[in-house]
């Protein structure tokens, strides 16, 4: 039988055991029915008990605290204390410890041998004979784990702990190569002495992060004033001994304690000499002492035996992966010609501790000397400018033998002076590169001071190309400086193709030239001021573009004479460099057809275009001219005045011209080509010619002009208006001629009309229009165009037509219009002509847009009447009144006398005259002759023959 169970949450420890008694089992016979107890033995179960726990945890003692590891390699390092607690319930017997390196930095695998475990029983967290090894030795971690498998020997007590240590060994490591061991939780496995049962930990333990310290590389350095290699007879208190550069090349920042430096004496100079030693950072200028300079040591040190010991350093910290460069500064007394003082730094003669792991250590060199510094006789160096050194400029384009700089070398009296180096630095302001310079050389310059010529003598060899910015000559030879006198010095160098605002000048400070006495073999560097040579600067360029806007895009010119016409505008660039000077520029006036002569042009201008852009005004500042008439249609403005081009900036100028009186047609175009333009850099003082873009003006033309006159054709010849309502009469017909140049568009057409007996007026007239004539001329019919709107009726008998459409003059035709006018219901008389004066259409050219008014002759229409009416009636007047005839032949009977009467409005001329005979009897045509019309002078019915007019 198996007898199972459930059970709620227990702790720890708590256990249980079944039992069944021989006579706790009940049973009958499946046959008899016969119920009995069991015999035999009482059953006991095994004790069952909640296992206990491993709990795992870190402790921080003894060496498994240190911070650090050694670079080279060591045995049986600390890596952590792991403290290891067995819970209530039952021993545990640890089988497996699984251990994390966690590698910080640079250490790997390989780096790493025989880790192993041991019962921490000696000093507490450190490896010692007394503590009991209970794990296998692995010689490398796999993927940076320690699985120790086979533990032997580690029983925790149930409710206690046992401290382990684990401890490894490596091979030679690199500074800031940093390990750290990691327990996590689950990697420590035992089991229970009772229960056999296997726990895996809870809880975690990190060991301290172990680095490599880093340490401190000492090099002598020499930069400024540290290189100098003399010191002066009279007393110093800031005399740069040396110049250190201390190096962390990795791991930790180091914080330094203490330096030690010996003092190499030369020529009696001893230690009562040396006076308030001292160092510092060397913030401000390299290698020379200066008011940057950070104060990191005690002061008022003196020399013991020739040693500086200064044992308070501080403030003195050295950065990992980084330098910091340091200046042992000393003062010292009067002192004599060739005494001398050196700075020596030994390989551990520098004392620091790093700031991670506290560890103390001395530098591993390699140290070494400063220069000598010797009291000397001395050269001295002095810049001059004579010559082309005093030029400021470069060409873009490659030179060879551009004078760089000229020195004047002077030697005290003593002896003479034989140098043997002279060191260049070229000072690459903007641009320029090492890689830029070609052979650089030193010359005697014994011709023409200052300029490179044929009479100068080479003492260096060619130096190609400097490095980093400086030219090391340290082969001269044959140049020896006289004791108590002067030798110029040439340096020349060339260059490849630079760019405008390039710039460079040649510096030699007053160190920098090492020479020897001849006598004395002491060589020393020169005295003085540093030289620093002319910036020369490749020249900005001026760049000319043309620009078109305000009148100067205007295409017209008038006939008539005008005195500020914007002939061109044009804008100047200075590139990147400098401001420029303009001093000259040339423009050509073209004329592509031929038309304008230099007599035609007066008074060239040139302006400032401070003003509207493009257009002469008040605000343009005259800088040339006038240039009263061009010279082979050309003008050179020679004279400018107070026209500077800032650097990267623009400056527009407007070249304004007057004309003389001109013809239809005329063209001119202002010119400036690319090179025209004349200036010279403000920094440079180079003169050179402008680049870019040929300028072109746009071309003027004279526009030609529309002609007005009147003609009279079809219907704009009738005289008479009708009486009644009328909508299309032809009141003018113009004809528009366009003068050669451009075809016209007239846009406006003004027209008066005059009634003379002021017996039309405005409100009679309706629906005024202009149109093309384009079919019968001067009749108005279907095939004519509308150019204009519609005007209702004129105001005080004037019409504008203001919107004039789609009428266009050719070039060199003509265009005929008709204006056409209704009217409402006149009187005999009434009449009205129309007139549109010479000037009174205005109109513009298609290619020059210019606006003008039309000019000729005045256009007057025929003026137009209501006619007049006749009347007519009989009057019984003398003869004319008498009924009878004669029967015999009459030659003057008076058949008729008819009244004719004129309506209001003009005279009537009669034409024809019908009368109608009525004959009675047998009268008939062939009885009557020689019928006659008299005008009856005298109306009396009568014909009279001296009066009757036939």
């Amino acid at each position: 039988l198996l007898i199972v169970f459930g059970h709620k949450s227990l702790n720890y420890g708590d256990r249980i055991q079944g039992i069944v008694n021989t006579n706790w089992i009940e049973y009958y016979g499946n046959y008899t029915i016969y119920t009995d107890t069991a015999q035999g033995i009482n059953a006991y179960s095994i004790t069952k008990e909640v296992p206990g726990d491993i709990i795992v945890s870190s402790i921080t003692q003894g060496d498994a605290g240190l911070k650090y590891i050694g670079a080279s390699s060591e045995t049986n390092v600390e890596l952590m204390l792991i403290k290891l607690s067995a819970t209530t319930g039952e021993d545990k017997i640890i089988t497996r410890i699984k251990v994390s390196l966690n590698y910080l930095a640079g250490i790997v695998d390989a780096d790493i041998t025989n880790a192993r475990v041991y019962i921490d029983l000696g000093t507490a967290g450190t490896y010692d004979a007394a503590d009991i090894a209970v794990s296998q030795i692995i010689s490398e971690p796999s993927a940076g784990i320690l699985d120790f498998t086979n533990i032997t020997g580690l029983t925790i007590p149930e409710d206690s702990a046992t401290n382990i240590l684990v401890v490894f060994s490596h091979s030679a490591l690199n500074s800031g190569d940093g390990i750290q061991g990691v327990v996590s939780a689950g990697w420590v496995e035992g089991f229970g002495n009772y229960t056999s049962y296997t726990s895996v930990s809870t809880g975690t333990a990190t060991g301290v992060e172990k680095y490599v310290s880093s340490v401190i590389v000492v090099n002598v350095i020499t930069n400024g004033d540290s290189g100098l290699r003399y010191i002066t007879s009279a007393p110093e208190n800031n005399v740069e001994l040396m110049q250190i550069k201390l190096s962390v090349p990795s791991g930790e920042n180091r914080v330094v304690s203490s330096i030690k430096i010996s003092l190499n004496y030369g020529a009696g100079l001893g230690d009562a000499d040396i006076t308030n030693a001292r160092i510092y950072i060397d913030k401000g200028i390299s290698g020379s002492y200066d008011a940057n300079d950070i104060l990191v040591s005690e002061t008022n040190i003196e020399p013991a035996s020739g040693v500086l010991q200064f044992t308070n350093i501080t403030g003195l910290t050295v950065k990992s992966s980084a330098s910091t460069n340091i200046l042992v500064v000393i003062g010292h007394n009067s002192l004599s010609y060739n005494e001398s003082v050196q700075g020596i730094i030994l390989t551990g003669w520098i004392e620091s501790y790093g700031v991670t792991t506290g560890l103390t250590n001395t530098d591993t060199g390699p140290g070494g000397s400063g220069v000598i510094k010797e009291v000397p006789g001395e050269i001295f160096v002095t810049g001059i400018t004579n010559g082309d050194t005093a030029l400021k400029y470069l060409l873009a384009t490659s030179q060879t033998n551009v004078e760089l700089i000229q020195l004047k070398l002077s030697a005290t009296i003593g002896e003479d002076k034989v140098i043997t180096e002279i060191r260049l630095s070229l000072d690459y302001l903007e641009g320029i590169n090492d890689s830029d310079i070609t052979n650089l050389q030193v010359f005697i310059d014994r011709g023409t001071s200052g300029t490179y010529d044929a009479s100068d003598v080479a003492v260096s060899s060619i130096v190609s190309v400097p490095s980093a910015g400086i030219a090391l000559f340290t082969n001269i030879s044959g140049l020896t400086v006289k004791e108590n006198s002067i030798t110029n010095i040439l340096i020349v160098f060339g260059h490849k193709a630079l760019n405008s605002g390039d710039r460079i000048r040649g510096v030699v400070l007053g160190n920098w030239i090492t020479g020897f006495g001849v006598t004395t073999s002491y060589t020393a560097t020169t005295s003085g001021y540093d030289s620093i040579g002319v910036t020369k600067e490749v020249p900005g360029e001026l760049y000319v573009s043309s620009i078109t806007q305000g009148d100067s895009a205007l295409t017209y010119l008038t006939i008539a004479s005008e005195d500020y016409v914007e002939l061109m505008q044009v804008k100047l660039s200075a590139g990147y460099g400098e401001d420029k000077v303009v001093t000259k520029l040339r423009l050509s006036l073209y004329s592509d057809n031929s038309t304008i002569a230099d007599s035609d042009i007066t008074n060239v201008r040139l302006y400032i275009d401070s003003g509207t852009i493009g257009t002469y005004d008040g605000a343009d500042v005259l800088i040339d001219g006038p240039v009263t008439q061009p010279s082979g249609l050309v003008v050179v403005f020679s004279n400018i005045s107070g026209l500077t081009v800032r650097e990267q900036s623009i400056t527009n100028i407007l070249i304004v011209i007057g004309h003389n009186t001109l013809n239809a047609g005329d063209r001119i175009q202002g010119v400036v080509l690319s090179d025209w333009v004349t200036s010279y850099g403000i920094a440079t003082e180079y003169t050179n010619n402008s680049t870019g873009s040929d300028c072109y003006g746009v071309t003027k033309e004279v526009a030609g002009r529309l002609f007005v006159s009147a003609i009279t054709n079809g219907d704009s010849a009738l005289k008479s208006l009708n009486m009644s309502f009328e909508n299309s009469v032809e009141m003018l017909q113009i004809r528009l001629s366009s003068e050669s140049g451009e075809n016209k568009i007239v846009n406006s057409i003004r027209l008066s009309l005059y009634s003379a007996n002021s017996s039309i007026n405005a409100s009679d007239l309706t629906n005024a229009r202009i149109y093309l004539d384009a079919g019968t001329s001067g009749t108005y019919d279907a095939a004519d165009v509308l150019v204009s709107s519609i005007v209702a009726q004129p105001a005080s008998l004037v019409i504008q037509f203001s919107n004039i459409s789609g009428l266009t003059v050719f070039d060199g035709n003509a265009t005929n219009i008709l204006v056409v006018i209704g009217h409402k219901s006149l009187s005999y008389g009434d009449r009205i002509y129309a007139v549109v004066a010479s000037n009174w259409i205005e109109y513009y050219g298609v290619d020059s847009l210019y606006t003008n008014y039309s000019t000729g002759n005045s256009a007057y229409g025929v003026e137009k009447r209501v006619p007049c009416d006749i009347y007519v009636s009989s009057l019984l007047i003398g003869n004319a009144g008498i009924p009878s005839l004669s029967a015999s032949p009459e030659t003057n009977a008076e058949i008729i006398e008819v009244k004719l009467s004129a309506t209001l409005g003009e005279d009537i001329r009669i034409t024809s005259m019908q009368i109608s005979l009525a004959y009675g009897g047998v009268a008939d045509d062939s009885d009557f002759t020689n019928a006659r019309l008299f005008i009856d002078i005298d109306n009396d019915g009568v014909y009279d023959t001296g009066s009757d007019i036939y």
